[in-house]
């Protein structure tokens, strides 16, 4: 089975608008906004390019719409656990 590049690239946000996500999960926009927010900044880490950051971000908000809040809580933890 071959996956075009274009068809990877589409990822679990395709087509769907922040409004969209805040919809699916029945929370604001503003926490979406804010959770995208942060996860650009996060996604920035693997690519400079800002507008696949923001792809990659809004892919992870699809299906968890705290994910980078978790995220940030969960590397906390484990500092916490190293320390």
């Amino acid at each position: 089975m071959t996956i075009k590049l274009t068809e990877l690239l589409k990822g679990l946000s395709h087509g769907k608008t922040v409004e969209d996500i805040a919809k699916i999960h029945n929370v604001s926009i503003d926490s979406i906004n804010s959770e995208l927010k942060m996860g650009i900044e996060v996604e920035m880490e693997h690519t400079p390019v800002k507008s696949i950051s923001r792809k990659i971000a809004l892919d992870h908000l699809t299906e968890i719409p705290d994910y980078y809040t978790r995220l940030k809580k969960m590397e906390s933890d484990a500092k916490a656990d190293n320390s």
